[in-house]
């Protein structure tokens, strides 16, 4: 089956071999997606994961059938998805200089004023 472009969008399961992807965003031709067994549901590996809406075209072998699309857990893989997004920001938030972080939360009005 030959997928396009307008194929890849979020909410779509793509399908290649043993593993699953869900398409959970897809900005500026990258998509955004969460990997899982196909045969068990189940998400595995670094979650979320992105790619060029071209390579998951390349990548994909099909587009889930709605038997499949139902014995998946969306809420789980999301779930996992955003604790991985979480953990990432912590870090980030950890290594940036306080100094950063006090003019954004001044942009945003947000304790207006705060310095070190």
């Amino acid at each position: 089956m030959n997928l396009f472009t307008n194929d890849i969008q979020a909410g779509v399961f793509v399908i290649r071999g043993h593993e699953a992807r869900l398409v959970t965003k897809v900005v500026n031709g990258r998509a955004t997606y969460c990997k899982f067994s196909a045969k068990t549901g189940e998400p595995y590996g670094d979650q979320p994961a992105a790619c060029k809406v071209k390579s998951l075209l390349t990548w994909a072998e099909r587009l889930a059938s709605p038997d499949e699309v139902a014995r998946y857990d969306r809420e789980l893989i999301i779930a996992s998805s955003n604790q991985a997004t979480e953990k990432w920001v912590t870090g980030m938030l950890a290594l940036m200089p306080s100094e950063i972080l006090f003019a954004e939360l001044d942009r945003r009005g947000i304790l207006p004023g705060l310095t070190l």
